[in-house]
């Protein structure tokens, strides 16, 4: 696995983070059950953080096949 590769998912990582307490400072957000909506609700809306770096490492993985 190259540097890049690693760089990208754990900044992957950090933002599927990120966004998880973004979401739980919310004001819509008194439980739980709330937290978990908001957040499928903000993934339905844009791409995953994980996507791009799943999309980067099985083009990493093809160069070594």
């Amino acid at each position: 696995m190259s540097d890049e590769c690693w760089t990208i998912i754990v900044t992957a990582k950090n933002a599927t983070i990120q966004m998880i307490r973004k979401a739980n400072m919310s004001e819509r957000v008194d439980s739980a059950d709330k937290l978990r909506e908001v957040i499928l609700s903000d993934l339905m809306e844009k791409a995953t953080p994980s996507s791009a770096a799943l999309s980067f490492l099985k083009n990493e993985v093809k160069e070594f096949l």
